[in-house]
């Protein structure tokens, strides 16, 4: 695989998961056991299949638990931690990541996911289309047939992102977010160190992002999964049945 792919991944892995207490309590989210298996370990599993070889999970709620099970190697990839000693938000978060390890990412660009979602994408028309934009962000979208929990997207013909939207009510068919970034190392440090110490990935950064037209996409169709509410949890236990 060219030395122009990420080999690097960062994962937001602190989330409290509130809406999962029912079903997922004694765990951190990303650690809620699917098939016996924790939601996070398939993510590892999944992207080092791709030739990722660094892991830097962003951790807070119950940190311990996810530094126990995975220690600082694992399969083969390097396991590294940035441990929210107070709650900074998503952005803050990423922000507090990469002034810890910049200096470790292999490459000029690197991926981010959110540690409660899976998508099966085209890994390579995700890279390729980011390297051949002049966006500091591509964001790996797809299309679901029946959208009532998400802020739809608003995309130009190129792809440029336009907007966000809030989320919607009504049952539809949309375009959606899917939590997979491939980002500009260099160029999102120069707009995040203008943020304050706390701060949102989704509500503050990437606002800003596309008033700048700074936010690419790439469009897959594959599975998509979000483990944040217990029936949409219950349906991922049948569907990575069939990847793993």
């Amino acid at each position: 695989m060219s030395n122009h792919y990420p080999q690097d991944v960062f994962i937001l892995a602190g989330g409290l998961g509130t809406r999962l207490k029912k079903v997922v309590s004694d765990v951190p989210k990303p650690m809620a056991s699917i098939n016996g298996i924790p939601f996070l370990e398939r993510l590892i599993i999944y992207w080092s299949k791709k030739n990722i070889k660094n892991f830097y999970l962003l951790t807070g709620y119950k940190s311990e638990i996810i530094k126990s099970y995975f220690g600082n190697e694992y399969k083969n990839c390097n396991i590294f931690y940035s441990e929210e000693k107070e709650r900074l938000g998503t952005g803050g978060a990423l922000f507090e990541a990469l002034n810890s390890f910049n200096k470790f990412i292999k490459n000029k660009n690197f991926l981010l996911l959110n540690g409660d979602t899976w998508f099966d994408l085209n890994y390579e028309n995700l890279i390729q289309e980011h390297l051949q934009s002049n966006k500091i962000l591509t964001m790996a979208i797809t299309e679901i047939s029946k959208n009532n929990r998400y802020g739809d997207i608003t995309i130009r013909k190129d792809g440029e992102l336009i907007a966000i939207n809030k989320p919607i009510n009504e049952i539809k068919k949309s375009k959606i977010n899917t939590g997979c970034y491939v980002i500009n190392l260099s160029e999102i440090q120069k707009y995040i160190i203008n943020f304050p110490k706390k701060f949102s990935l989704e509500d503050d950064l990437l606002p800003y992002l596309i008033k700048d037209r700074k936010i690419g996409t790439s469009f897959s169709n594959g599975r998509f999964i979000d483990i944040g509410i217990p029936s949409d949890f219950k349906k991922a236990s049948q569907i990575l049945r069939d990847y793993f």
